[in-house]
C-alpha cells in the first residue's frame, strides 16, 4: 500500500510538470492509455462485462460523484 501510495504521487508529479505544456484532459488520457497498455498480461482492455446492463448506471453515478456539481449552481 505505501508503494502505490508512493507511485501515485510521483504520477501526480509527472501530471503537474507536463500540464504546464500540455492540457490536463490531453495528459490523463496518455496516462490511462499507457497504464492500461503496460499492466495488460494478454488479457483484453475491453471486456463485455462492458455491455450488462447496470453498467450505464455505473458510469452515470461514477461521473456524477466525481464532478464538482456545486459549479452547476
Amino acid at each position: 500500500m505505501l508503494l502505490s501510495t508512493a507511485a501515485c504521487t510521483v504520477k501526480g508529479a509527472f501530471v503537474k510538470a507536463a500540464s504546464i505544456v500540455m492540457p490536463v484532459g490531453l495528459i490523463l488520457v496518455l496516462f490511462g492509455f499507457g497504464g492500461a497498455l503496460a499492466g495488460r498480461n494478454k488479457e483484453t482492455v475491453f471486456s463485455v462485462d462492458l455491455a450488462s446492463k447496470p453498467m450505464p448506471n455505473r458510469v452515470v453515478f461514477q461521473i456524477a460523484g466525481h464532478s464538482d456539481l456545486r459549479s452547476l449552481y
